[in-house]
């Protein structure tokens, strides 16, 4: 099941928390008439997609999420008020940009350079 809020950052962003799966079906649409109605009822140009709570998604679900996203974007450009105006996919707090997350990223305690993936090479 999908939930979608919607918050208000002072002066002019709005935040869509989604949380739940996003996967074909009614869960696409329902992300989709969201920011449609932002979008094009409500005149919202700064739309951030706080994706921190989504516990499943397919590609149907990614590919609305990108089309939500090109849809705000085109809104923020289109008038030139909002020029340089972009939406943002978040996938934690420490994605958002300050002042809403923080200035620099973290990293996991107990992380070391032995963690990271390693590519195996093949003989030509």
């Amino acid at each position: 099941m999908l939930e979608i809020q919607t918050k208000h950052l002072p002066p002019d962003i709005v935040v869509l928390e989604i949380t739940g799966r996003i996967t074909i079906g009614r869960e696409c649409k329902q992300l989709e008439w969201a920011t449609d109605t932002l979008v094009r009822e409500k005149q919202e140009k700064k739309i951030i997609f706080d994706l921190s709570g989504v516990t499943h998604i397919d590609s149907t679900g990614v590919g609305i999420i990108v089309m939500s996203a090109g849809l705000a974007k085109q809104a923020a450009t289109a008038t030139p008020a909002a020029t340089g105006a972009a939406p943002m996919i978040a996938c934690s707090v420490e994605d958002l940009p300050a002042p809403f997350g923080p200035i620099r990223p973290t990293i996991s305690p107990g992380f070391t350079s032995s963690d990271r993936p390693r590519t195996a090479r093949t003989a030509p």
